[in-house]
């Protein structure tokens, strides 16, 4: 036997377990290194062991005779500082601040700060420290602070920064001119204990997912038996779905705050309740006020926050207003897994956080099942929409509130049923047309430009049907149905949008650019949409498949981003031997739908985002190309570029080992935030 044979055999036998052990290895130094920063943090920025924040407004000037008087509660740990924000209108203030500490009970006091008003800086936290921490006593205690000026006056004092209204249900501001709310305030402690569970808990999923993966994958090269696509699919949606669900905490993913609140809204209408107040605030639970639209950036204390309440329950007794207004113009039936969720729970009597939990479990469950039917549907390039379902944005989005979570999972569900009725199945019956039509009658009005995708159903062939009337009569339903439900919720809006010559735009007090505009001035609207592609095309591609995970404020490595844009060009080409499926006809088609919707998706943004003067498009971010990719990606197969086996299942572990990294790297962003 040749010293190449032996290599060859020798890769061949302890190649893979290397590989493994090898991975494994790495995985485990990266927990360690993130537990290590997490600690190096901690010394710097305490833990908290309450946090008071919301949409801020401020106390009336603090001066000489006034006091603010906040009280709050703590069932545990050891207090060892505090912070306020303070306001002095842009001036230096003459006035001190004087800060006391009392246990309520007995009025001792526990500490006095003199800040001099010189020192005070304005619209930032003054963090006060506690020499020798203060323990809680067991079965929690109240405590009282209290802020004052012995020297101020008005006009040159300072003032205190508190939130819009009563947030904290365990306390209350006592102050001249201040009803029903909160200083904005954090207590500290030296650690989160919580979150050490986290941090086992997510290490045990790692590894066990990590192993599973390694088992199927060993299985897939012995031939053993395989597991079909579609059901990988479903298991894998789920495992990785819950492990998003609890990395990114409540109301972390994109505008999920104001999609909780339209939810809640409907099952409030459900029981009998008044769904929202008059500015559109939805009426919620004070239990579930835990988290709020101020959160959205997820901390240490957002974990910490999680496991404690995390078996908490509720009556559903006295209701206060969600912090975000509800979304308007939207069918019900858009958050109907987060209405049962949320509704189930309130049957429950469950508390803020488990409701939250149940909620976006019902959310995920939804979009597996639907996942599940798109891959058994589609006749070729399984693995390509198995990706493209796993990728961490559609995970984060089909575990979340936010409606995109009905829409990615419909969506993807249509190129599924749609592929299948093209080039699989031998007849098509008033079923298939009812199902299309029924998925565009739902997506269409959430999101307006993915209407041209539908178009797709102009490839199913004449043949299949039972006559031309009825092929006519399916393609009429699928396109005018999308554009009927679009017309009956959106028409006003539309018009608004189309005919408006006068506006700010979105991101700030610039005025924006109208429809008028564009059609007076197209090159200036082809020279944006060129420049944007330009100077933000590595932004779209990350954020397409989880670059920046949350409100694009939970930054993922790129090598990771762009690792899984690999694997779904791969999983895209023909395999050798493998049907073509997709002609020129087809791939031409398909290709201008894709384009089509991706110019829309711009066209809306330059009317509704950008401000006149910009040098490209605002707010576009790479998600929503994401129901584009089952119809675009297709177009990638063809004779010349072929592997030379289906690569399918090796693509899924790769999936499956990048998500675990990118699980960890959000998990180290939250932590050290």
């Amino acid at each position: 036997m040749t010293e190449k044979r032996k290599s060859v055999m020798l890769w061949r036998k302890w190649g893979l377990p290397a590989g493994v052990v090898l991975v494994g290895l790495v995985l485990v130094l990266n927990m360690l290194l993130i537990y290590r920063q997490y600690q190096i943090h901690l010394q710097e920025y305490p833990g908290a062991l309450l946090r008071i924040f919301g949409k801020r407004e401020l106390t009336a000037e603090v001066v000489k005779g006034d006091t603010l008087v906040q009280d709050f509660w703590l069932d545990r740990g050891a207090v060892t500082g505090f912070s306020l924000e303070f306001a002095t209108y842009g001036k230096v203030s003459r006035g001190n601040a004087q800060v006391d500490l009392y246990r309520e009970a007995g009025d001792k006091r526990l500490g006095q700060w003199m800040l001099p008003g010189e020192e005070i800086q304005d619209n930032q936290p003054h963090r006060f420290d506690i020499e020798v921490p203060i323990q809680v006593r067991n079965g929690g205690e109240r405590f009282r602070l209290e802020v004052r000026s012995p020297n101020g006056t008005t006009g040159n004092s300072f003032a205190v920064y508190c939130t819009e209204k009563d947030l904290y249900r365990e306390g209350t501001l006592a102050a001249k001119g201040v009803e029903s709310t909160d200083l904005v305030l954090e207590v500290y402690q030296s650690d989160y204990p919580n979150v050490k569970l986290f941090f086992v808990l997510l290490a045990l999923f790692s590894g066990g997912i990590y192993a599973v993966s390694c088992l199927y994958l060993r299985n897939v090269r012995t031939g053993a038996r395989q597991i079909p696509m579609e059901r990988a699919v479903f298991c894998l949606i789920l495992l990785l779905g819950t492990a998003y669900l609890f990395v990114m905490p409540p109301h972390s993913a994109p505008d999920e705050p104001a999609h909780f609140g339209t939810a809640y809204a409907y099952t409030n209408r459900l029981l009998g309740q008044e769904g929202k107040d008059e500015k559109g605030y939805a009426y919620v639970r004070k239990e579930d006020m835990i988290y709020n639209e101020a959160q959205k950036s997820p901390t240490a204390y957002s974990y910490q926050l999680f496991w404690e309440y995390f078996c908490s329950m509720a009556k559903d007794g006295e209701k206060t207003t969600f912090a975000s207004r509800t979304v308007n113009g939207v069918w019900p039936l858009a958050y109907l897994p987060q209405i049962v969720g949320i509704l189930l729970s309130r049957l429950l009597h469950l508390g803020g956080v488990p409701l939250f939990v149940l909620t976006r479990a019902m959310a995920l469950l939804f979009y597996a099942v639907c996942g599940y039917q798109a891959v058994k549907r589609i006749p070729f390039a399984k693995g390509m929409l198995a990706l493209a379902l796993l990728l961490p944005i559609s995970l984060e989005l089909g575990a979340s509130c936010s409606y995109d979570c009905t829409m990615l999972a419909l969506s993807y569900l249509f190129a599924g049923e749609v592929w299948h009725c093209i080039y699989k199945k031998e007849q098509i019956v008033w079923k298939d047309w009812l199902l299309m039509a029924g998925i565009a009658v739902l997506v269409v009005p959430l999101k307006i430009v993915y209407w041209p995708l539908f178009a797709l159903c102009l490839l199913i062939p004449a043949e299949k049907c039972t006559s031309v009337k009825s092929l006519w009569a399916g393609r009429v339903g699928v396109l005018g149905g999308g554009l009927l439900s679009l017309l009956a919720i959106r028409l006003s809006s539309m018009i608004y949008y189309l005919t408006r010559t006068s506006f700010y735009a979105a991101k700030g007090q610039w005025q924006g650019i109208s429809m008028s505009d564009v059609l007076a001035h197209p090159a200036m609207a082809v020279r944006l949409l060129a420049e944007s592609f330009r100077s933000q095309g590595d932004f779209y591609l990350t954020t397409m498949v989880g670059g920046r995970l949350g409100w694009l404020d939970t930054e993922i490595p790129d090598y990771l981003a762009y690792g899984f844009l690999f694997l779904l060009f791969l999983a895209a080409v023909k395999t050798a031997g493998e049907k073509q499926y997709i002609q020129a006809k087809a791939r031409l088609l398909a290709a201008g739908l894709s384009a089509a919707v991706i110019l829309a998706i711009f066209g809306v943004f330059l009317i509704t985002w950008t401000a006149a003067g910009a040098d490209r498009i605002d707010g576009v971010q790479g998600r929503y190309f994401l129901p584009v990719l089952p119809v675009l990606l297709p177009c990638l197969r063809s004779g010349r570029l072929m592997l030379r086996e289906n690569m399918d299942n090796v693509l899924l572990f790769g999936a499956v080992l990048l998500h675990i990294f990118v699980i960890w790297a959000a998990f180290q962003v939250n932590l050290l935030r």
